[in-house]
């Protein structure tokens, strides 16, 4: 990886930890060493918008680690709310991104309200549940 995106991967993970969410912080470091190294990943991904319509966006992670293609995303979006007043992106092409709040409080620096969501298979019970219930 370059060294800034190293630095940007490290510190998502360091802000984990120290909000609590340990399981998405450096006890990580493993798994996305052999992500990098083993499983495909690429460590020299560059993401790039793929649609763009001003406001919202796609943005394509070129198989980046998570954490690279949702800052690339949330710097866009919050450029562009800063002409617009409103932006969005959705990105494709990604790997596991760590905790969202990292990303959604990018926004506050800037005097704006961030919102970042993910989708995954559902592993495990819902914040306040006891188990995970099967979906029909």
């Amino acid at each position: 990886m370059s060294a800034t995106d190293a630095a940007r991967l490290t510190d998502q993970l360091v802000v984990a930890d120290l909000g609590g969410t340990h399981s998405h912080g450096v006890l990580r470091v493993r798994e996305y060493v052999g992500k990098l190294c083993d499983d495909g990943v690429d460590p020299t991904a560059v993401p790039t918008i793929a649609k763009d319509s001003g406001t919202c966006l796609v943005v394509d992670g070129r198989n980046a680690m998570g954490q690279i293609a949702a800052h690339f995303a949330m710097t866009e979006v919050i450029r562009r709310a800063s002409e617009h007043g409103i932006a969005a992106a959705a990105v494709r092409g990604s790997n596991h991104c760590g905790t969202m709040a990292y990303y959604a409080t990018m926004a506050l620096d800037h005097d704006m309200i961030g919102l970042a969501t993910t989708n995954a298979l559902p592993t495990m019970a819902p914040w306040g549940g006891c188990r995970e219930t099967a979906r029909d």
